[in-house]
């Protein structure tokens, strides 16, 4: 077994995020959707996508925890999922079927977590599960407020689509990363050249925060919620207004512990959420724990 000395990319981030330049941004991402696309070409997602199962090994990503790792069009048993729900496509949440387009979702919200430094949805606390599960469903999206390019900010509001035959297939995430990597590595002065020139600029007045020390989900078992097509919810693309302006964010969790304390990001505790009776499970949280998850593929 190969021993990756520098952990998961997640612990990368929160080590070196101020010295991280955006040609090695797009590395790390070129790196996560060649292996997302070697995955899709077999007609497999693996379904898990996130910071934590993703191995920074000597400045290549490897993607970890295949053990969700399965064929597309398949869901689990009592439509239950598993993941971190800051990672979770909106349509897992509603209970439909796993597509490549799930990984193109979380690919997406790791393209916010490396841009801006901190895990998703860390902003404004949530009482419970319920709230974070049904604002995803609603639209809402990890803000961003540093600069962005533009052209790198449409990518990413695609991969994030609530409709999954919008979002961009893994090659073309390929594509277009590898050109823009040869196009700053070359320094062509291009048009995108000058929109990353201009992003590495302004890093110095990236947020002063401190990083990486929310209370966040981990990943877990869920049973989603049965919201269905006909549950009102409704999204649009201009319910993401940009990283410049105030558009509603999300904290992952309530905190039980001062916000000082980092969290131990590779425990992974297991919950079950009861799909019709959600809420009263959330009342009795502790009474129910399961152990295992069964899927079907």
């Amino acid at each position: 077994m190969h021993f990756v000395e520098q952990g998961n990319l997640r612990n990368y981030i929160r080590e070196n995020y101020n010295k991280l330049t955006w040609i090695k941004k797009i590395e790390i991402l070129l790196d996560i959707a060649r292996g997302l696309h070697s995955i899709h070409q077999t007609g497999l997602c693996h379904k898990n996508i996130h910071t934590g199962n993703l191995l920074y090994d000597d400045g290549s990503v490897l993607i970890s925890d295949l053990g969700l790792l399965g064929p597309v069009d398949k869901s689990c048993d009592y439509n239950e999922a598993v993941g971190a729900i800051q990672y979770m496509a909106p349509e897992i949440l509603r209970g439909k079927p796993y597509t490549k387009s799930v990984d193109i979702y979380g690919f997406a919200i790791v393209m916010s977590e490396i841009t801006s430094g901190r895990p998703p949805f860390v902003d404004i606390p949530r009482n419970n599960y319920t709230d974070l599960i049904y604002d995803i469903c609603d639209g809402y999206r990890p803000r961003i407020k540093v600069e962005i390019p533009k052209c790198f900010e449409t990518l990413m509001l695609q991969c994030w689509d609530d409709d999954e035959f919008n979002r961009p297939h893994s090659r073309q995430l390929v594509d277009n990363l590898s050109e823009w990597y040869n196009e700053i590595r070359n320094n062509t002065y291009s048009e995108i050249c000058l929109q990353f020139m201009t992003a590495d600029e302004q890093r110095h007045l990236q947020l002063k925060l401190p990083l990486y020390k929310y209370d966040i989900y981990k990943s877990q078992r869920v049973k989603t919620t049965d919201l269905g097509d006909d549950d009102g919810i409704k999204f649009s693309g201009n319910d993401y207004n940009g990283y410049g302006n105030d558009f509603p964010a999300l904290i992952a969790h309530e905190s039980d512990s001062s916000l000082e304390e980092e969290e131990d990001l590779e425990e992974y505790e297991q919950v079950s959420m009861q799909r019709d009776d959600l809420l009263s499970w959330l009342e009795n949280v502790q009474d129910e724990v399961p152990n295992l998850l069964d899927c079907k593929f």
